[in-house]
Order: structure tokens, then sequence, then C-alpha cells
């Protein structure tokens, strides 16, 4: 009779004891974010016209993940560890598109929820945004597409944006600030060239 609940309980008396067997996690991962690029007021009087930014698109090496992207070479993707993005590339991007435009003052309105019929659109890609390694020396290169609609979706310009900063520092905290750099030094130039 003693045996039978003795039994029962086994599972998980074993199950308790697997759990504490696994390996806990160790170390920590540094979460980063990109932000926008600070932007001079623009002289010129506000245009009445308005405009909605798209959340962005990214490559493939870019998609469903955090992880800041290497590559080796043109051909192998890895990713560098210890740290991550905080969130998606593609709503960081699209926060700091949104912030810059509104700050740039050159529209009267900056949308970026709901896309009236009647409305400037711009459409971002977001190509590359990484570290490469170019012969013994490692860089940071980052790439944007941009696309600009106007009324009835016809396309009004599009612009390929990149920018490449030699790394000196293999820091973790460099990189994501070389990053940044890039990140901020192409939207603002795109903004400004509106």
């Amino acid at each position: 009779m003693m045996m039978r609940p003795l039994y029962k309980v086994m599972p998980f008396f074993f199950l308790l004891l697997s759990c504490s067997l696994f390996p806990q996690p160790t170390g920590t991962v540094d979460k980063y974010i990109l932000t926008k690029p600070t932007l001079q007021k623009s002289s010129k009087k506000a245009a009445d016209k308005e405009i909605f930014i798209a959340q962005p698109s990214l490559a493939v090496a870019l998609q469903d993940h955090n992880r800041i992207v290497y590559y080796p070479t043109p051909q192998k993707i890895e990713y560098l560890a210890g740290g991550e993005w905080a969130q998606k590339l593609d709503l960081m991007v699209w926060e700091s598109l949104f912030e810059a435009m509104k700050a740039s003052h050159k529209f009267k309105a900056v949308l970026f929820d709901v896309a009236p019929a009647e409305i400037l659109t711009l459409k971002t890609h977001i190509a590359l945004l990484g570290i490469e390694q170019d012969g013994l020396q490692k860089k940071v290169h980052v790439v944007y597409e941009f696309s600009l609609f106007g009324l009835e979706s016809k396309l009004m310009s599009q612009k390929r944006m990149e920018q490449m900063i030699p790394l000196s520092d293999a820091k973790l905290d460099a990189i994501v600030s070389c990053l940044n750099t890039a990140h901020q030094q192409i939207i603002a130039e795109y903004v400004t060239s509106l």
C-alpha cells in the first residue's frame, strides 16, 4: 500500500532534480538603440504638405531577430556576441525618421499611423546595417533606400544612401556608436535634401 503513493510522487521528484541540474544562464546581453539625428531648424516656411512615414522594410539578414549583424565575407552572416538591439531595427529606424521629419519643420504634418489618400508617402528599405570585414580592416556599413511617392502613389524620387566608417575599436560600445553615427548621418542627409 505504501508503494502506490510513492510511485505517483517519483516523477515529480525526478522533474525537480532535473530542473536543478540544468545549467543556469551566465553573462549579460547589452541592449542598444539607434537615435535620431540632431537637425538644424529649416529657415524656410513649413510646406503645406503632409507626409506619411511608412514602416521600413528590412533586408533578409536583418529580419526576425534583434542581433547585430557581422559579415566576415559577402556570403556569410554572423552575429556579434554580448549585445543586441533593444527592439527590431525597422521600428527604431521608423521612429528616427518620424522624429527627424517632425524636427525639420518641412511639413505641415508628419504621420505614421494612418495614410490619407492625398498625401506624400515615404517608404524606406534598410538594405544593410552591420559590420563588414574589408581585408584586415573592419568597417561599419549602413545602406538605406528611400522612395517618395506623391498623389495616386506616383513615384517622385528614389535615393540610395550609404555610410561606411572604419572601425578602430573592437569594443561593442564603440561598434554600436559607429553604427548609430552612420544611421544618423544618412537620415540627416536625406531629410535635409527634401
